[in-house]
């Protein structure tokens, strides 16, 4: 794999700039907090399952979203909880970054042409994520599952 900037340049000695680093690092630290915060509902959903499930934990965390969809397409005819699945599980990145990077670098990653910026402030968007309604129903579902399986977890009996 060869990555080398539009002008040809290679991209080994911006990757040992001091000046980089800072940025890489805050981006990487946003990014995993907005990741975390984005799939609490699936680790709520998991843990909820392994607390009340007794055995065969993955199929009985996997048996009742596929229900649903599978339900929801012979009723109804539509996808939409495969749509809402799909965008929990892939979607936090396009509420996270921004797409409004203007595009003045480019990257070529095996041919493939990347724009990117060289501004940090380009590519993140924490007003958009935190403010966004996905985020903050996740958060709220995360909690009721959560909760529920606290009371699970007090209410079961010892085998």
């Amino acid at each position: 794999m060869r990555l080398s900037w539009e002008v040809g340049s290679e991209i080994l000695p911006l990757m040992w700039n001091p000046g980089v680093w800072f940025p890489a690092i805050v981006l990487l630290a946003y990014m995993l907090v907005a990741a975390v915060l984005w799939y609490l509902p699936i680790f709520g959903w998991l843990l909820l399952v392994s607390a009340s499930a007794g055995r065969a934990v993955m199929l009985w965390a996997a048996l009742p979203p596929l229900g649903l969809m599978f339900l929801e397409e012979m009723i109804f005819d539509t996808g939409h909880f495969a749509n809402l699945l799909v965008d929990r599980f892939v979607g936090w990145t396009d509420v996270a970054l921004s797409s409004s990077a203007n595009g003045e670098h480019t990257m070529t990653i095996d041919g493939e042409r990347i724009p990117f910026s060289s501004h940090l402030g380009d590519i993140l968007s924490p007003a958009a994520y935190f403010t966004s309604t996905g985020l903050w129903l996740g958060l709220i579902v995360a909690g009721g599952l959560i909760w529920a399986t606290v009371l699970v977890r007090r209410h079961r009996s010892e085998v």
